[in-house]
């Protein structure tokens, strides 16, 4: 009946897995590109046959060079034609995508500060969302993180709701650099109806606050105080008695956003930390930015930490140089504290 025999249909599809194979592109392939300009020509030969892992790791993979080639001089760290034809590519495969997948382009349309691309991130959001029971501690940060970075809390509401939603759920999984990305994610966003994510992430913190770093120190403070976690105060003491060892390592921001914290929460009981505080930012006073001059001033006021004169005459005089790029509100909180401080100039 002229039909086709089965050797036919094999010899179809061994030609069928052959054309397969031949364009095939592997993770490793797309990540061991050291330069944008590699990756786009790979990109632009092979993008129609890129998988849902293959779009992850060409995004998770452009976010990185670029940060590295922004440092360059001279650098181009953006190619619009490579990022439209992986965005466009992300929303055919958006259905396929693991959490991993979501949380890592999330993650590098943050990173690359990619505001324009709100049809991708409509198809992660919605993807995020069938998969929520799935994200572990690090999606759930890395999402967070990347929705406050974006700047899009009003446009992924449900998805933020489902993210503060499981992330109640498995909080004890959480470690200190997740827990700081979360709150400091929450606090950028405004969301201060998660209270109960808050107390989850507090308690989780309480138990691992002696693994925390300067900055997830800084970051989660500056966020409790942001968010009205002042009642917090086992986990608040706890991150105290971790930045009490680990004070004199501390840079500039972290001193500030460490201070302002204390001082926002009208913390007490801890003039040990806000004096060791105060002798770090006299030691890097020097890289304070005008803000945070003021702020750290601002703090020492609040906590009562304004004994030591030598501290305060340093950071007046920090003050008075970076006077140019202070706001009428940090120029109204510098004036105040110094008064408050006794703090009359002496000479400056």
């Amino acid at each position: 009946g002229g039909g086709k025999g089965a050797g036919d249909y094999s010899v179809v599809n061994a030609k069928e897995a052959e054309r397969r194979r031949k364009h095939q592109v592997s993770n490793g392939e797309i990540k061991s590109k050291l330069t944008l300009e590699n990756l786009s020509e790979l990109v632009k030969k092979k993008e129609p046959h890129f998988t849902h892992m293959n779009v992850a790791a060409a995004w998770h993979t452009m976010a990185r060079l670029g940060k590295n080639t922004a440092r360059e001089p001279g650098a181009r760290p953006r190619d619009p034609e490579l990022i439209n034809l992986l965005a466009r590519r992300g929303v055919d495969v958006a259905g396929e995508l693991d959490p991993q997948g979501v949380s890592n382009i999330m993650w590098a349309l943050a990173t690359m500060q990619e505001q324009g691309q709100g049809e991708l991130v409509a198809a992660l959001s919605h993807r995020g969302n069938e998969l929520m029971q799935d994200f572990n501690s690090q999606n759930i940060a890395n999402t967070l993180w990347a929705l406050a970075k974006l700047g899009l809390s009003g446009q992924s509401v449900l998805l933020i709701s489902a993210l503060v939603r499981r992330g109640r759920e498995i909080a004890t999984s959480f470690i200190p650099q997740e827990i700081a990305n979360t709150l400091h994610a929450l606090s950028k966003m405004g969301i201060t109806w998660a209270k109960d994510l808050v107390s989850a992430m507090a308690r989780a913190g309480r138990v691992t606050a002696h693994e925390f770093h300067p900055l997830e120190l800084a970051n989660t403070l500056l966020a409790l105080a942001r968010l009205g976690g002042v009642q917090e105060k086992e986990f608040i003491h706890a991150l105290c008695s971790r930045a009490r060892e680990l004070v004199t390592g501390f840079k500039s921001h972290e001193v500030a956003s460490t201070m302002w914290g204390l001082a926002e929460m009208q913390v007490t009981g801890e003039w040990e930390l806000v004096a060791a505080l105060g002798r770090r930012a006299q030691e890097v006073v020097g890289n304070f930015r005008g803000d945070d001059t003021a702020k750290v001033l601002w703090s020492l006021a609040r906590l009562g930490g304004g004994g030591d004169r030598t501290v305060l005459t340093s950071l007046a005089r920090r003050a008075r140089d970076v006077a140019p790029h202070l706001t009428s509100e940090d120029v109204a909180k510098t004036l105040w504290s110094l008064a408050v401080m006794g703090h009359g100039g002496e000479g400056d």
